[in-house]
């Protein structure tokens, strides 16, 4: 068995230079099922029922890192408070999703960093709704941060809290 730590031994090639190179299979090419003029089938639209057609341009193809920060929310109302910040109705101002409503969980830096399992509980949350996407569980759209706080903006489902509505139903 070669030494790993000596490469000359573990490829060993032997060149051969002939004038009438054999062709081998790898380097056949099959153009069979090639658009040769891709650019001409581009446009073709073949619509059919119950579809809708969208013109692809660099912008809703590869919109690329969009920035986003509380300047494009308009506050509307306070849904819920907490110990570590609040939960807002908010509306987005501005970029693809314009004037859609959203749900914004603010939470101050200042009392999460304090505990290191609030941290983690924090950073949990966050990994969790942006891994998990199901009808029961309210989709993590937005996520960014300034110097003192952290933004979680969520879908809105008016409705309120499960919790209110399980503990209402057991109470009846």
């Amino acid at each position: 068995m070669a030494d790993v730590n000596d490469s000359s031994e573990v490829f060993v090639l032997e060149l051969h230079e002939d004038e009438n190179p054999r062709d081998s299979d790898d380097d056949k090419i099959e153009l069979d099922d090639v658009d040769l003029e891709p650019e001409l089938s581009i446009n073709i639209q073949q619509e059919a029922e119950g579809q809708e057609t969208i013109q692809l341009s660099e912008e809703n193809v590869n919109p690329g890192k969009i920035k986003l920060g509380p300047k494009d929310f308009e506050l509307k109302k306070v849904l819920g408070k907490g110990g570590y910040g609040k939960v807002f109705q908010v509306r987005k101002t501005s970029g693809r999703d314009a004037n859609k409503y959203f749900a914004m969980k603010v939470l101050k830096k200042a009392s999460i960093v304090t505990n290191q399992k609030d941290t983690a509980h924090t950073r949990a949350e966050r990994n969790i709704l942006e891994a998990v996407k199901h009808p029961f569980i309210v989709e993590l759209v937005y996520a960014f941060q300034t110097d003192g706080k952290l933004y979680l903006i969520l879908e809105y489902l008016s409705g309120g809290e499960l919790f209110m509505h399980l503990e209402r139903e057991v109470s009846i």
